[in-house]
């Protein structure tokens, strides 16, 4: 026993007399400069953030025991929605989980659209479907594109989402170049057959309405306008 005592002692010893030498060393002084670097890196990116997001949408939130909506903004590309405080929107309902839903702002095929995805398999979002005129449930990591103005329930918290459709238009002090005469009539041609634009949103109208009449039957009793605040 007091063999081993001696060997670590002077293990021990030697490690000290290494720690000694090397603590004022050039490797020693580059890896604390390296050390340091990082950590202004991470500082800098934390205090730059994410990007805002452009028109973003308004949020209207009705908890529990509310009688009027609290409103929020949706600045960041993505928004989590659930009672962990590491989502962007925190909800204050016992039949939220942890992450219940999120909210995407997406760029498919030269069109920006919301999207909105559920993750509760226990009290999935029920989504008010306007045609229906009723509340139909998601299905897991089931993820549908927000309306204009779309409303749904996330346990008892009800919300409504608008989105906002401003766009900047030209005005008449803008630097205009005419495009070429058969660039034009290319164009208008697209335009006519619907080929530019016209297929992409017959498709998803489809897709969307082939969403709804697969969901299951009226969860929630409908007794006013849902989209009126």
């Amino acid at each position: 026993m007091s063999e081993k005592l001696i060997v670590a002692g002077v293990v021990l010893l030697i490690l000290i007399v290494i720690i000694y030498m090397l603590h004022d060393s050039d490797l020693v002084r580059e890896a604390r400069k390296m050390a340091e670097s990082a950590a202004n890196k991470r500082d800098e990116a934390k205090e730059k953030g994410e990007v805002e997001i452009a028109d973003a949408p308004v949020i209207k939130i009705k908890e529990p025991g509310e009688k009027k909506y609290h409103e929020k903004k949706m600045d960041r590309r993505e928004c989590k929605i659930g009672r962990g405080d590491k989502n962007q929107i925190v909800l204050n309902d016992k039949k939220v989980e942890e992450t219940h839903a999120k909210i995407e702002k997406k760029l498919i095929k030269e069109r920006i659209c919301y999207t909105m995805t559920n993750f509760s398999k226990i009290n999935p979002v029920e989504l008010y479907n306007r045609t229906k005129d009723q509340y139909e449930y998601l299905g897991y990591k089931e993820e549908v594109e927000l309306d204009e103005k779309t409303v749904f329930y996330i346990g008892d918290t009800k919300i409504l989402i608008i989105l906002n459709q401003k766009k900047h238009t030209p005005s008449k002090t803008e630097w205009v170049v005419n495009e070429p005469e058969s660039s034009s009539k290319a164009q208008s041609s697209e335009e006519k057959s619907g080929m530019k634009y016209g297929s992409d949103t017959k498709k998803t109208s489809k897709a969307s309405a082939k969403q709804h009449t697969d969901r299951s039957e009226s969860v929630r009793v409908v007794t006013r306008n849902e989209l009126d605040i």
